[in-house]
């Protein structure tokens, strides 16, 4: 006889919560000090807040996985979008990426950089670039805590495009 959902599900959070608590997890993740950065971001918001708040958990990754070999000084310097290179390959969003994907993640760069300075995504595709970040972003946290990672929406694929510069329909718009 197969157990009560709520069961799998309390025996799945039990494993969470034990592999956050070894050592290593610890040391790898900072203390998970980016999980409560992601429950913000996922709480009903407007969706300026949430993409800089995801953001920010990128770059905390960025620097959780290379403070060892780099200075504060050198990650603060570092430009965004070697940053968002790191954490696309780290997390096998995509394993290798040539110019035309670096292209793609300056516009997102640039996308994050008019956001932060006139308070609001200039165009339509933003919104939709701006969706897809925040997805992928649940997927990365995922990975972390060692969950199973769905992509029923098709986000990783669609950010992927993105990034090449494709063009990409959102399911809104279909």
């Amino acid at each position: 006889m197969r157990r009560p959902m709520r069961h799998r599900i309390s025996k799945r959070c039990r494993a969470v919560y034990r592999k956050m608590r070894t050592a290593e997890w610890q040391r790898e993740y900072g203390k998970g000090r980016f999980l409560p950065l992601f429950r913000s971001a996922c709480k009903r918001q407007i969706l300026e807040t949430s993409f800089i708040t995801c953001w920010t958990i990128w770059e905390i990754l960025f620097t959780l996985h290379n403070q060892a070999w780099l200075s504060d000084e050198q990650i603060i310097k570092l430009p965004a979008s070697e940053k968002i290179s790191f954490i696309l390959t780290r997390y096998e969003i995509k394993r290798t990426l040539d110019a035309t994907d670096r292209n793609g993640i300056k516009r997102f760069v640039k996308m994050r950089n008019a956001l932060v300075h006139a308070g609001r995504f200039v165009d339509e595709d933003a919104n939709y670039d701006a969706t897809l970040f925040v997805r992928v972003t649940a997927i990365i946290v995922a990975q972390i805590l060692g969950l199973s990672v769905s992509d029923v929406l098709g986000s990783q694929a669609q950010l992927l495009a993105r990034l090449r510069g494709q063009e990409v329909v959102p399911p809104w718009r279909e």
